[in-house]
């Protein structure tokens, strides 16, 4: 039970420091120029986001 409760709490804990450093370490994974294109890549294969990027762009062009 007392294990339980610390494994509950330190996972509370790291999770408030990721969210904490949350764009901290998103420019650190995304400054590798392969990691980057793959993360792009499967944000742009979700269904709807492709069509909903380009019009964003796309109107704010105009």
């Amino acid at each position: 039970m007392m294990g339980r409760i610390i494994s509950f709490l330190l996972i509370g804990i790291a999770g408030y420091y990721v969210y904490k450093k949350r764009f901290s370490i998103m420019n650190i994974i995304l400054s590798n120029n392969l990691i980057r294109r793959g993360f792009v890549s499967a944000i742009f294969s979700i269904p709807g986001v492709r069509n909903k990027m380009m019009d964003t762009v796309i109107s704010e062009a105009d």
